[in-house]
């Protein structure tokens, strides 16, 4: 995949695991998300429950939200009244925590502020769209 020449190696696996939706390359992406997530919590000194896999958690969630972009199984994203039309079901606060590991309370004290900041994943997308833009396609 020439056209994606020069990007960086995460924003690479985004593209590749977003748009062409190669699941392959998922656990690489997993892996180094999962070190910035680390890095972050280092950082700004987040208190780890040692019991958990909670940076494995807020990883997976981000994986889902950004890359999986979970589709309504309602109408199989083709855009009705129960998905606000988009096509796409987001996941409510309380299936966040759970897909974290961490109960209801602890997401909303503390995680979900945090959260954000994981989603820097943003990013690779773009980075993708200004090399797109950048290449005569």
């Amino acid at each position: 995949m020439a056209v994606l020449a020069g990007l960086s190696r995460e924003a690479y696996l985004y593209a590749v695991a977003k748009w062409i939706q190669d699941k392959s390359v998922e656990p690489e992406l997993l892996y180094r998300i999962y070190l910035m997530v680390g890095e972050l919590a280092i950082k700004h000194k987040w208190r780890v429950p040692k019991d958990k896999e909670l940076l494995r958690g807020l990883t997976q969630l981000a994986i889902i939200e950004m890359v999986r972009e979970p589709r309504c199984p309602h109408c199989s994203g083709n855009k009705c009244k129960r998905c606000g039309f988009t096509g796409y079901l987001w996941l409510n606060e309380s299936e966040k925590a759970r897909v974290v590991g961490i109960d209801r309370a602890s997401w909303f004290r503390r995680w979900s502020k945090r959260y954000p900041i994981v989603r820097k994943i943003q990013s690779y997308e773009s980075e993708v769209f200004d090399k797109l833009r950048g290449e005569r396609i």
